[in-house]
This record gives C-alpha cells, sequence and structure tokens, in this order.
C-alpha cells in the first residue's frame, strides 16, 4: 500500500509491520522499483513518538483489529496521533463489529450460518472507537463500509447459490465470477466489517 500511496501521490513514507517477513516482502516490492520511491519499511509493533519527525498522514490496513483488548487498540491509536502534525489526518482502516453483525443478520435471513470473526482478530466498537475522541484528536469522517458491495455480492448470494447447488462451503472460491464483478460496482449499503474512518490532530 505504502509503494503504491508514493507512486500515486510522488510522496514519501516508513511502513511498519511486527513481523519480519511482511517487512522482507516489502523491501523486496520496493527493490524492483529501482530506487525510484522514498519509502522504507521498518520492523515495528508501534511508531516511536517523534522518532521520524511528525507526518501530515498515517494509515493502519486492518492491522489494529489484531491487538487483544481495548486498552491496546486505544493506545495505539494515541499513539499513532501523536506521530500527526497539527491537522493531520489517520485512515483507520479496520474491521468494525457492528456492519460484521449487520451481514452475518442477512446471512441468517437467507439459511447461512454466521460467520465468526477470525481467532486472531478482534473488531472494533464503533460507540466504543466514538468515545476515544478528545480536544485533540477528533473522527471526521466514519466509520464507512468499503466493501459492502463485495460482501454482499461474495458473502450472502455467491455462498446462497452454492449452499442450493449442495456446494461445500470449504470449496468456495475467491475468484468465482460473481466476486470478480463485486470489484466492478460501486459501493453500496453498510455490511461486511471492513471500515473507514478518518482522525484529524486538532492541537
Amino acid at each position: 500500500t505504502l509503494i503504491g500511496l508514493c507512486k500515486q501521490k510522488n510522496c514519501s513514507g516508513i511502513g511498519l509491520d511486527f513481523s519480519s517477513r511482511m517487512i522482507d516482502l516489502a523491501n523486496q516490492n520496493l527493490t524492483k522499483e529501482n530506487g525510484s520511491l522514498r519509502a522504507e519499511f521498518l520492523v515495528r509493533s508501534a511508531p516511536e513518538i517523534g522518532k521520524h519527525g511528525l507526518f501530515d498522514f498515517a494509515l493502519s490496513q486492518r492491522c489494529l483489529g489484531n491487538l487483544t483488548n481495548r486498552k491496546d487498540q486505544r493506545e495505539a491509536i494515541e499513539n499513532i496521533m501523536a506521530n500527526l502534525k497539527p491537522g493531520g489526518k489517520y485512515i483507520m482502516l479496520e474491521d468494525c463489529e457492528q456492519s460484521h453483525n449487520r451481514l452475518n443478520e442477512i446471512r441468517k435471513k437467507v439459511g447461512l450460518y454466521i460467520i465468526d470473526q477470525p481467532w486472531f482478530n478482534f473488531f472494533f466498537d464503533s460507540e466504543e472507537v466514538a468515545s476515544w475522541q478528545s480536544s485533540n484528536n477528533k473522527i471526521i469522517k466514519g466509520p464507512l463500509t468499503v466493501a459492502s458491495t463485495y460482501y454482499f455480492l461474495s458473502r450472502v448470494v455467491y455462498a446462497k447459490i452454492e449452499q442450493n447447488k449442495g456446494t461445500d462451503p470449504n470449496d468456495l472460491v475467491y475468484d468465482s465470477e460473481i466476486n470478480l464483478l463485486a470489484y466492478d460496482i460501486p459501493n453500496m449499503g453498510e455490511i461486511g466489517a471492513p471500515s473507514l474512518w478518518v482522525w484529524e490532530r486538532c492541537d
């Protein structure tokens, strides 16, 4: 994602991941750009406040949902916000409990099984996230579901069609015709876990 942003926006950035393997893969991708991008990847569990200066933008992409409790999630957001310039924006793309539950309500109505949260995820509660705002850290947008059309077509329509055919749920494929079509249809509705919040540092 950082490599794509640097190419599209002609910006510089630092990418963090606690997994050294993920950082190795990111550096391999960066090498393919032949030194044309101003990006750096580091093995970190969280940004060190002020170590690299303050940033205009920060982005987490389905990352903080791997923290196992609300305290750690809140502290991670506060840490990210502390690394922003005044007026800086934090784009938080994480999984949301409420929109995930709305997907399951639709699945129940058509006779599909409930999709549990993966064992390694702890989805955000949008109401609790809203309570984490302060005079310095404000949510200016969200939560907005970002893959509602895809989740409806893939997790409800495609899943139900295949259930009616007798297909084992373990044999469903991510690149079915319906799933691929879903990528080309504008986002509609408010179902599916992936959600976006935009925070602003106001001090």
